[in-house]
């Protein structure tokens, strides 16, 4: 009796202290600015907000209304859509996103399923870039160090398909193994099956579900600020605010030629400045 007299005391307490650490965290808008009582008072409560606010101040300072004038990657519209989601309720869902024992459980699942199915053109694509492996070598050895990036793709891109090139630059500067996974799923998509779906868009999928049982608006805020492939501001470089992620001038080429690119096509956040 005593023994569950003492578990529900604790579990009362703790709810309690939640309860307390949650009311401490602001109501306001995430694009409103919190005062330094705010701040202070939200820290005293869970020292995790000092991080998370930070990040939300890069978010109105560099990103939504960057300090060269340019526009964000959200539009008035999207900031309006967004307006209702407050400081307590994403830094809520922050807090899930960093949940271990939420995420490594199911992405040790969702890499198994598609592991299922998704292998099954590795001897098909691991073909194609053997038979181009000896050229691109000897490519490789005969290019100026001092060539740019889309000097390089250029002599190689008339060597191989584009997405072997790839492959082979990162192989060449001993990228992991998750790294080539996922270049070795662009050979497939452009050689044999441009339907394919690889782990980590298969994962990110699975995710994004999971995320919208939680809270649908952070989870598209979320995903509004991280496009994925195919949906990226330099990939698609008409979207209205794209200019703040590409670089100038680069148009739908995204950060092709961009020092640090290495000739890649994406969202400008994947370069090195």
């Amino acid at each position: 009796m005593k023994k569950f007299t003492f578990t529900m005391l604790a579990a009362f307490l703790v709810m309690v202290v939640c309860s307390c650490n949650k009311s401490a965290i602001p109501e306001k808008s995430i694009f409103d600015e919190l005062t330094e009582e705010e701040v202070s008072k939200a820290i005293a409560a869970d020292a995790d907000f000092e991080r998370f606010y930070d990040m939300i101040c890069h978010f109105n300072d560099d990103i939504f209304h960057s300090p060269q004038g340019l526009p964000g990657p959200l539009t008035d519209e999207q900031i309006e859509q967004f307006r209702p989601i407050t400081y307590s309720q994403f830094f809520e869902f922050h807090k899930y996103m960093r949940d271990t024992t939420v995420w490594a459980p199911l992405k040790k699942q969702w890499s198994e399923e598609w592991a299922q199915e998704g292998h099954r053109y590795d001897a098909q694509a691991d073909s194609i870039i053997n038979l181009y492996r000896d050229a691109i070598n000897a490519a490789y050895d005969k290019i100026d160090s001092t060539v740019s990036f889309e000097q390089r793709d250029s002599i190689l891109g008339a060597i191989a398909p584009r997405s072997v090139v790839q492959f082979m630059h990162r192989e060449h500067h001993g990228a992991t193994a998750e790294q080539l996974e996922m270049f070795r799923g662009m050979v497939i998509k452009e050689n044999i099956d441009p339907e394919y779906i690889d782990m980590f868009n298969y994962i990110d999928a699975k995710q994004t579900e999971k995320m919208n049982e939680k809270d649908p608006l952070c989870t598209e805020f979320i995903n509004t600020l991280r496009p994925r492939e195919g949906r990226g501001c330099c990939k698609n470089g008409g979207k209205p605010g794209c200019k703040a992620q590409c670089p100038e001038g680069k148009g739908p080429e995204g950060c092709k030629g961009h020092e640090g690119c290495d000739g890649h096509e994406g969202p400008h956040h994947d370069c090195k400045k």
